[in-house]
């Protein structure tokens, strides 16, 4: 059974205390139903553009990861260019006034959606992810193009953090942990010691201990530095899983190929400002950078602006 739904959104500072202790936050009821019902209306008029991981594309090779070992999961990157009405609830997601101030705390003003975002729909039995991402590569070496560090507290300014790419992963259907779905190691974006292969694999006796398994609903919002190790179990609910992941950077900070270069001018004439703004390629600050804030109206209703 579902426990009582958190009513309060945290504050920026609770949130920043829990990021920066575990790597991740959820945010309860991040989209409402409405959206939520949006996406999976338009996910289904549009099920043929949908790929399944096949073969040497499979994701899920360690056992707790990798199904029935045939299933493979089904991703899509092309939401934002889907015809009318079925794109414009995953544009209007790029500019949620929930999580501007989110993004804004923690990677920048000027961020940036840095790949395009990704809708997995993961079948019963389908494959999930094995461990990935985490602060050190499995060598050992520093992964620092995900990097996560924290500029220590000043005389006369506080403790900054500073990551290279987050991952907004939003729930579209509810998730049990017996379930499978998404998984972390929370902390593991301050390792100093590279990922045993006995807990990637989950046959550590340890691994209970460290590995958080997610109750969502859908709407809830997982957000997260990739420099957190994480993955997906495989799906042993009863019903398609479907999850969607929107990436952030910072300003200045490109990981993701040259993906703006399908935004040409005929497809950012239809968007809002607001959202053009998010969907700016890397660049500096002081390059007359626009920003993306968030304003109250006297009842308090919040709206993005730049």
């Amino acid at each position: 059974t579902w426990g009582s739904r958190l009513v309060m959104q945290p504050t920026l500072t609770e949130l920043k205390f829990a990021f920066d202790l575990k790597g991740y936050v959820v945010i309860k009821g991040a989209l409402s139903p409405a959206q939520v019902s949006a996406c999976n209306a338009a996910i289904n008029a549009n099920y043929s553009d949908f790929q399944e991981r096949k073969g040497v594309l499979r994701n899920g090779v360690k056992a707790p990861f990798r199904g029935d070992g045939v299933t493979g999961r089904r991703d899509c990157g092309r939401m934002l260019f889907w015809d009318q009405p079925h794109c414009q609830v995953f544009r209007d997601i790029l500019v949620l006034p929930t999580l501007v101030p989110i993004l804004n705390e923690l990677l920048g003003y000027g961020y940036r959606m840095d790949h395009l975002p990704l809708i997995i729909a993961q079948p019963p039995n389908g494959e999930g992810f094995d461990f990935h991402g985490g602060r050190l590569n499995p060598n050992g070496e520093w992964n620092e193009e995900i990097s996560y560090e924290v500029q220590p507290a000043a005389s006369n300014q506080a403790a900054r953090i500073f990551t290279k790419l987050i991952n907004v992963a939003f729930a579209l259907t509810d998730t049990l942990p017996q379930q499978g779905g998404f998984v972390a190691i929370p902390g593991s974006h301050k390792a100093n010691f590279p990922l045993p292969p006995s807990i990637a694999s989950l046959e550590s006796d340890l691994s209970d201990s460290l590995v958080e398994k997610f109750q969502l609903r859908a709407g809830d919002a997982v957000v997260f530095t990739e420099a957190i190790t994480h993955g997906a179990l495989a799906w042993t609910g009863e019903t398609e899983r479907r999850t969607m992941f929107y990436r952030y950077a910072p300003a200045n900070i490109g990981y993701g190929r040259g993906y703006s270069k399908m935004f040409d001018e005929t497809f950012l004439n239809q968007l809002t400002e607001t959202q053009r703004v998010v969907l700016q390629p890397p660049f500096h600050l002081r390059l007359d950078r626009q920003c993306l804030s968030v304003e109250y109206n006297q009842t308090g209703e919040p709206s993005v602006v730049v």
